[in-house]
């Protein structure tokens, strides 16, 4: 039984990891505080996490044999190796801007203007990052399938 669980992927460990918690975190609520509305959402989050926990394993069980890892395709455990995106500050940027902007629907629209600067900053470095790592995408898939295209094809056997 522990070894089919260590075989899991981990997404699904981490839904039963999360509905255990809050099937725990609900019981001791109840008993800590007798308060029906908080130990409800507590007990439904543990049931929904268990749920996703059941979906995906049944899913990963019809995608591929479990002694065949290899053959996994898409979806959720899909191979997620490749391209990381480079960093950037500008989401916190704009993010950041946005929130001045909403303290000056409270505080007046000088606090707005104020804020148009970093969402402005923000969004034109996001955009050029983008940019850069959808060429740089596309580059290296174009030298990927370069590459490819010289090798002879396999022979299964």
């Amino acid at each position: 039984m522990i070894e089919r669980l260590r075989r899991q992927p981990e997404e699904v460990l981490f839904f039963a990891r999360s509905a255990a918690f809050a099937l725990v975190v609900a019981t001791v609520y109840w008993f800590v505080s007798y308060e029906p509305a908080g130990t409800t959402l507590l007990g439904l989050f543990g049931v929904a996490s268990a749920f996703a926990a059941i979906l995906l394993a049944r899913g990963q069980r019809r995608a591929a044999p479990a002694t065949d890892p290899e053959a996994i395709g898409g979806g959720p455990f899909a191979d997620e190796s490749g391209r990381v995106p480079t960093q950037t500050f500008a989401p916190l940027q704009v993010g950041s801007g946005l929130a001045i902007a909403g303290l000056g629907l409270v505080f007046g629209p000088w606090l707005i203007l104020a804020a148009l600067l970093p969402i402005a900053l923000g969004a034109v470095t996001w955009l050029g990052s983008v940019g850069a790592e959808l060429e740089a995408t596309e580059h290296s898939d174009t030298a990927l399938a370069d590459g490819m295209a010289g090798l002879p094809p396999s022979v299964d056997g």
